[in-house]
């Protein structure tokens, strides 16, 4: 699974979302492209900063969205803005749920199939 991170040059919602990025996944490789104008945004289908790409797909982005070389905000599960998604939002596009043992005890992550030629929401 190829997982990308494209942000404007120090983006503070970049680190929050790698952060929660390596929470949910451990230590999968996730690369990071600093876009550094609005030629470059549009080349590689950015929508503002910062933007989760997997396998070339931004998840979170609708038919609707525009390419922006600018801040992007979230909604989180209550509608309020985040600068990046939720645990639970990124858990719901890796397909991830915590695994417990009958008796309540957690047993680690249980990853869903990998998102693959996906087409934008």
């Amino acid at each position: 699974m190829d997982i990308i991170i494209l942000s404007v040059p120090y983006c503070p919602n970049t680190i929050l979302l790698n952060q929660r990025l390596k929470e949910l996944l451990g230590d999968a490789h996730i690369s990071l492209r600093i876009v550094r104008d609005d030629k470059e945004a549009a080349e590689v289908k950015m929508h503002g900063s910062p933007t989760l790409l997997i396998n070339g797909i931004d998840p979170f982005a609708s038919k609707d969205t525009v390419v922006s070389f600018a801040c992007r905000l979230y909604l989180d599960d209550d509608g309020h803005p985040q600068g990046a998604p939720s645990i639970h939002q990124l858990e719901r596009i890796f397909n991830i749920s915590q695994s417990t043992s009958p008796d309540g005890e957690n047993v680690g992550m249980v990853c869903g199939p990998e998102i693959k030629n996906q087409e934008p929401r």
